[in-house]
């Protein structure tokens, strides 16, 4: 699983729109693009033309995005390829996953029904209350 560190990092990464649009560029399938299928990755000139920004901004997010593992690139020629990091996408992922909590089980946080997860366990808001009262107590 990503390090704290690591998750902070692939965030605030994937914060940035721009970025946002080339990691969507990236995990697209490679169908029509004969180079890109040899490389397995797309040309920094393809991700140039598709997003519409210069090849230094393009450097800038590229650069980003491979210091904290999301993306990976190959330099053949004077071309550079890159291409999306599924297992970093996968740590993230199950670094995310538990933020979910019961909550992914159970369906809405706020269910006020008693055994909300189904199990025969105090909902939520019973358990607020029980909470209160004893703050009070």
């Amino acid at each position: 699983m990503a390090s704290d560190l690591t998750v902070d990092e692939q965030l605030k990464a994937l914060g940035d729109s721009v970025r946002m649009r080339i990691v969507r560029l990236l995990s697209m399938p490679l169908r029509s693009r004969s180079a890109a299928e040899e490389t397995g990755g797309f040309c920094a000139c393809d991700i140039e033309s598709v997003i519409g920004i210069g090849q230094s901004t393009v450097s800038h997010h590229m650069k980003l995005l491979q210091q904290c593992d999301l993306v990976h690139s190959e330099k053949k020629g004077r071309w550079v390829y890159y291409r999306i990091n599924p297992a970093a996408f996968a740590s993230l992922s199950q670094a995310l996953a538990r933020f979910a909590g019961d909550q992914a089980a159970a369906g809405s946080c706020c269910d006020s029904t008693e055994g909300g997860a189904g199990d025969g366990s105090p909902s939520k808001s019973s358990r607020l209350r029980v909470i209160a009262k004893n703050k009070s107590s």
